[in-house]
C-alpha cells in the first residue's frame, strides 16, 4: 500500500504547532506539498520542509501527488478552499468551521 499524499493549504500558527508535527509522526502520510500566499511564510518553511511550496492553493491541486488537504487558512477562507479542493477530486480535512455562515 502506498502512503497517502499529503498537501496543507495555510502555513499559520496551526499547521506549524499541530499538523507538521502530527505528519511527521504518522505512518503511511507523506508531506508533498504546501501552499501559502505569504511570501514571508513560504521562505520562513523553505529550509525545514522536504516538499513543493506553492503560493497558492490553485498550484497545489494540480500537484498530482497530492491525495488529501489539509485546510489550515482562515475559517472566512475555509469554505472556498474547501470546496476548490473537492472540485480537484482532493479527499479534504478542515479546521472549524466549514463556512462562518448558511450562505
Amino acid at each position: 500500500m502506498r502512503d497517502v499524499g499529503l498537501g496543507i493549504v495555510g502555513l499559520g500558527t496551526i499547521a506549524n504547532d499541530v499538523h507538521l508535527p502530527s505528519v511527521e509522526q504518522t505512518n503511511g502520510v507523506e508531506l508533498r506539498a504546501v501552499a501559502d500566499i505569504t511570501p514571508a511564510r513560504r521562505e520562513a518553511f523553505a529550509g525545514t520542509l522536504s516538499c513543493r511550496i506553492y503560493a497558492s492553493l490553485r498550484e497545489l491541486l494540480d500537484h498530482d501527488g497530492v491525495d488529501l488537504v489539509i485546510v489550515a487558512t482562515p475559517s472566512s477562507m475555509h469554505h472556498e478552499h474547501v470546496m476548490e479542493a473537492l472540485s480537484a477530486g482532493k479527499h479534504v480535512m478542515v479546521e472549524k468551521p466549514m463556512a462562518v455562515n448558511l450562505m
